[in-house]
């Protein structure tokens, strides 16, 4: 694979990466992995973390494009928008298990 990254592109990997630097990001994304869910359903899954800490969690992967939203009557039911971002986490989750042996 050619690794020809200009620097725009170096800083957009890196913006990934921020991205997924957040525990709450990270929780929010593997939650979603398996179906779309409201953010109740998000918080009842996520322990000791409040209603508006995911709200604004999921505004910033919203901004980030990795998640979209689709209104179901008074809530908003998130989903994932770049599924690719999932084989970024799970390359990661793999890496470590590795280094835990």
């Amino acid at each position: 694979m050619d690794k020809k990254v200009n620097e725009k592109q170096k800083v957009e990997i890196g913006d990934v990466f921020k991205l997924l630097s957040n525990p709450i990001r990270l929780n929010i994304l593997l939650l979603l992995e398996d179906c779309p869910q409201n953010v109740n359903e998000i918080v009842s899954k996520i322990e000791g973390v409040s209603q508006p800490q995911i709200s604004r969690q999921l505004s910033i992967l919203r901004n980030a494009n990795v998640v979209n939203y689709e209104k179901q009557g008074k809530k908003s039911v998130y989903s994932l928008e770049d599924p690719d971002i999932i084989c970024i986490i799970d390359s990661s989750i793999e890496r470590i298990m590795k280094m835990d042996v």
